[in-house]
């Protein structure tokens, strides 16, 4: 398995998409210090499904580690069926723990938060859902957060029951590496050519 490590900037999540599929992950040095191999392997299998979970749940997705003392955005998926709550991708942003305080508080104190957080990003109103990615060991080395504006996440609750246990399955399954073939599937689950 090739690993590469690099500095990132402002990288967009398609940028990494490409650079998983030729098989590295660029990740700061900062981020690769505060993970182990299985961290970085966990990592690596998140993130080609996180276009699908943005895409079903109609939500920003974002990924986040530790980065020394700040946060990092490792990949950052934009909803198609729904304009994005972010004009730009966040991926490779470093943002200090204030700017991100539930997850700064999930990653660097293991507490999770107990119910969804409402935020506003560039005026429009969002609800945040921040999961814990754990190791085998159960180690938090990352959190995904789902970012969905107010109207859609409104529109979430009247959903089926079922439907909304199905989305949050698909949700857990993505947070825990153990969804595969995401990367397979195209926008709004479109098959694409291999």
């Amino acid at each position: 398995m090739l690993l590469s490590i690099v500095r990132m900037r402002r990288s967009t999540f398609r940028l990494l998409h490409e650079s998983f599929d030729r098989g590295t992950v660029a990740i700061s040095t900062d981020v690769a210090r505060d993970l182990d191999g299985a961290g970085v392997a966990l990592i690596k299998r998140i993130i080609p499904n996180l276009n699908l979970l943005a895409d079903l749940l109609h939500a920003d997705v974002l990924l986040f580690a530790r980065a020394g003392s700040q946060v990092e955005v490792l990949a950052h998926a934009q909803p198609a069926p729904v304009p994005s709550a972010y004009q730009d991708s966040l991926a490779g942003r470093r943002l200090r723990r204030e700017q991100v305080q539930p997850v700064a508080r999930l990653l660097f104190q293991g507490r999770p938060p107990h119910d969804v957080q409402g935020a506003v990003v560039s005026g429009v109103p969002i609800v945040r859902e921040i999961v814990p990615v754990r190791d085998e060991e159960g180690r938090i080395v990352a959190a995904l957060a789902t970012e969905t504006a107010v109207l859609e996440h409104d529109r979430f609750r009247r959903r089926e029951s079922v439907l909304k246990r199905a989305l949050n399955r698909v949700r857990d399954l993505v947070a825990q590496g153990t969804l595969t073939g995401g990367e397979k599937l195209g926008r709004l689950g479109l098959t694409t050519a291999c």
